[in-house]
């Protein structure tokens, strides 16, 4: 972790104002101190030379060479193996879709500051919702972090969303 230089990793620390009436432990409950590595093939070295197999499977490689190159890159030639499978739904079963404005009207923006907006979460609830009611066969929805859904999900339930 914060053993490695400067260059691998940064500390993020976001402190939220004290809230007066709360006891002084739960003044501060969305306070956050975050590590993030921005180098992985320092953390991932460790494994490559202990490890006698490595195996990383997942949907979002792609392209192969940017990871090879970060992770890696150390390793003998020929020693690497990939494979790479096509997706497993047809093409025609697939329709990437955009929307920039809910069910409401309101502007969808989820950028860091603004995704967590109660008003937000709601709308793209509803929006889900409204889709759900009209797609056969389900959603495939992905959101930036298990954190984020987490936050989504708690809100729809509180709300009867």
């Amino acid at each position: 972790g914060l053993a490695h230089s400067d260059k691998d990793a940064r500390v993020l620390l976001h402190v939220e104002p004290l809230q007066p009436l709360r006891p002084p432990a739960a003044s501060r409950p969305d306070s956050w101190l975050r590590v993030l590595h921005l180098n992985p093939a320092t953390y991932f070295a460790s494994v490559l030379s202990e490890a006698h197999a490595v195996v990383l499977c997942g949907g979002t490689m792609q392209p192969f060479e940017d990871l090879r190159q970060q992770l890696f890159t150390n390793l003998p030639p020929g020693r690497l193996r990939t494979a790479a499978y096509g997706h497993i739904v047809p093409p025609e079963r697939v329709a990437p879709v955009i929307f920039s404005r809910g069910p409401r009207g309101s502007p969808l923006s989820f950028s860091f500051g603004s995704r967590g907006a109660p008003a937000l979460m709601d709308e793209l609830g509803e929006l889900l919702l409204a889709l759900a009611a009209t797609v056969p066969d389900g959603l495939v929805v992905f959101v930036p972090s298990f954190q984020y859904e987490a936050q989504l999900v708690a809100r729809w339930e509180a709300t009867g969303l």
